[in-house]
């Protein structure tokens, strides 16, 4: 087991440390003439990046909760992200979930993660959940490992895990608290 996961950990490093495709093209545009061998400080030339985009998540409960609670499902969101350099991402999400707990009401819920690495990455995030009129009175945390993949010169797809720490103190069931997985894909464009 422990060979297995010293395995994961070098192939997760080479791959946070490998530069996505994107920015070896903006690299080798830069200067022709040089050889590079570092990675290129900004992703674009001029500043940083910004991104928007959209996406999706599929969530599960990992935790037994009551018959009448979904232990999955989609939630859907819009997406904003900065890359001040080509490794570090800053990004922000607005996720929908349409019928939170079976409760014919919506839950949303601002995010906050930061992220590093290049094709691969992974990073830490914080968000809150606004249900029924109220906010959360503490904050979900969260684990995200993905891939960031350009697609086009200016379309990005991102394929993610996240493992979340939430705790619902505010719906009709007491204590309703458990960790969930969320499987997500979102597509961002480049301004």
């Amino acid at each position: 087991m422990r060979k297995i996961l010293f395995a994961a950990a070098i192939v997760f490093t080479l791959g946070a440390l490998t530069p996505a495709p994107a920015v070896l093209a903006v690299e080798g545009a830069q200067d022709t003439t040089a050889v590079q061998t570092a990675p290129p400080p900004l992703p674009a030339k001029g500043g940083g990046m910004h991104r928007i985009g959209f996406g999706v998540n599929y969530w599960k409960a990992l935790e037994d909760l009551d018959e009448d609670v979904n232990h999955d499902g989609f939630s859907y969101l819009v997406s904003y992200q900065y890359a001040p350099v080509w490794f570090v991402k800053i990004g922000t999400n607005l996720e929908l979930f349409p019928d939170l707990a079976n409760s014919g009401k919506a839950a949303w819920e601002p995010e906050l993660y930061v992220t590093f690495g290049g094709l691969l990455y992974a990073g830490v995030g914080i968000g809150m959940y606004y249900f029924d009129g109220d906010w959360g009175s503490k904050p979900f945390y969260a684990f995200r490992a993905g891939f960031d993949i350009p697609v086009l010169p200016r379309l990005y797809l991102d394929i993610n895990a996240n493992y979340r720490f939430n705790d619902w103190d505010n719906l009709e069931w007491s204590d309703l608290g458990t960790d969930t997985i969320h499987l997500g894909a979102a597509v961002r464009f480049a301004l």
